[in-house]
């Protein structure tokens, strides 16, 4: 067998098979028996073969390119929006768990730096009450932000816990 022939004829099985797998990821989508599946398969084989075959002879003959021409145009701009389609629903499959994860991450770090300032806060207050009580005008600002810091905190955490059981 000549070296074009060959090539001809495994660029055409090429197309054919993704023609056919094109085919049946458009039926997946639909529930069927198995008593349909089966007939899906064995009819859609049988057509499979029947394009291979006609499309093997009209390269080899000659004829019928023009036809082919159209109807490969047809599927391969069929097949582009349908990759396109596709590649936007691995996208949202594949990303969506990642920026979940992501926003539950985030915001356990900017909770836990808000804990530390209230921590820090805190701390300040308690110096300044043991070292002049109530005469530190400084004491109700360090309490103050050290209270909002902690809202901050809780209220971070708060919202990881609710999105983490929507899912």
């Amino acid at each position: 067998m000549e070296p074009n022939r060959i090539g001809r004829a495994l660029g055409i099985g090429a197309r054919v098979a993704g023609a056919k797998l094109r085919e049946q990821a458009d039926r997946m989508g639909a529930p069927a028996t198995p008593q349909e599946a089966a007939a899906r398969v064995k009819t859609g084989a049988t057509q499979a073969a029947r394009n291979f075959r006609a499309a093997q002879a009209s390269s080899i003959s000659g004829h019928g390119a023009e036809s082919m021409q159209t109807s490969l145009a047809e599927k391969a701009s069929a097949s582009t929006r349908g990759l396109a389609r596709g590649a936007a629903h691995f996208g949202t499959g594949f990303f969506r768990p990642f920026a979940h994860a992501t926003s539950l991450l985030w915001n356990q770090i900017a909770g836990i730096f808000f804990a530390l300032f209230a921590v820090f806060f805190l701390e300040h207050t308690w110096m300044l009450y043991r070292a002049a009580h109530w005469r530190d005008r400084h004491l109700f600002l360090y309490g103050a932000l050290a209270l909002v810091f902690a809202w901050f905190a809780a209220s971070t955490f708060w919202q990881v816990r609710r999105k983490q059981r929507r899912g």
